[in-house]
């Protein structure tokens, strides 16, 4: 149960690093807002509104009301979008270095082994919004605000950009602290050969999450049983993530219709991936996958 507290905890301090993270950027986007809203241009302080206005309540969510992997894409993508736009527009230049934290924040908040295409996508469109912003002419010009204007934005945004860049840095250095720390218990634990189980009522929370959220489930069940994830990543560091998801369900005791119907495939493309997943965990074929399975 101990690992089970401290895997619980470092996925707590995780979740409060992000927070502080999107609060400092709130922050900085209400400097903005005030801002723009002082100067009259709406335009800019409804932008700076929506981003401080996000963050605030993305960091009230409770943990499981937090949005998926795909949605924080998609949500990261359009902010980005938005920042090529005002940027084309309005030809505030000191606005890209807001580029820096948000490059950083990549790795903060995507795993790029789960999300490796869209972080590439997102990787690239920072790239291209730089350069466009550095060789196309935008229809406004920074000569068309006052020069006061001009100034609090150059202040404002280079020193939101600082901050937020150096906050960065310290995340991924807290981060990696907290990684190192839990991996020496796990550790321990693992050398011990200590067989985590799965409560009867933890197993029913599962088996309904299974059916509605993926992601969810998949963190409960890595938190509730950390050996065995640990022990196929060991086993098959090239397993998929749609093969760790069946081998996870037959470990579960799913049949393979059940995981068919889970995974919205077919009975042959389920039995196709039994058989890729036996090939990479090396199991001989007079041994039962399941038997196999249960016995790490």
């Amino acid at each position: 149960m101990q690992l089970h507290i401290q895997n619980n905890r470092l996925i707590e301090q995780d979740v409060i690093l992000n927070n502080q993270y999107l609060l400092l950027i709130s922050m900085g986007f209400f400097a903005s807002f005030i801002k723009d809203f002082i100067f009259q241009y709406y335009q800019l302080a409804v932008f700076d509104f929506i981003i401080m206005l996000s963050c605030i309540l993305h960091t009230l969510m409770p943990y499981k009301a937090k949005l998926s992997d795909d949605g924080k894409l998609i949500i990261y993508g359009v902010i980005l979008l938005f920042m090529l736009f005002f940027l084309l527009l309005f030809r505030l230049e000191s606005t890209i270095l807001f580029y820096i934290p948000m490059t950083f924040s990549l790795g903060i908040y995507f795993d790029l082994n789960k999300n490796k295409f869209a972080v590439i996508l997102l990787a690239l469109l920072i790239v291209i919004s730089i350069v466009l912003c550095y060789t196309i002419d935008s229809p406004s010009s920074m000569g068309e605000y006052g020069s006061d204007y001009n100034k609090f934005t150059d202040i404002v945004n280079v020193v939101n950009s600082v901050l937020f860049s150096l906050f960065s840095i310290y995340i991924i250095v807290q981060r990696n602290q907290l990684l190192f720390s839990y991996q020496l218990e796990f550790d321990e634990k693992l050398k011990s050969n200590v067989k985590t189980s799965i409560e009867p009522n933890v197993l029913s929370e599962l088996n309904e999450l299974i059916y509605s959220d993926y992601t969810v489930f998949y963190l409960r069940f890595k938190e509730m049983d950390p050996i065995f994830i640990h022990k196929i990543e060991l086993l098959a560091p090239n397993l998929i993530a749609e093969e760790m998801k069946v081998v996870i369900l037959m470990y579960m005791n799913y049949s393979t219709k059940e995981i068919a119907k889970i995974t919205n495939s077919s009975f042959n493309a389920i039995q196709a991936k039994k058989h890729r997943i036996r090939r990479k965990l090396s199991i001989p074929s007079s041994v039962n996958v399941i038997d196999f399975l249960r016995s790490l």
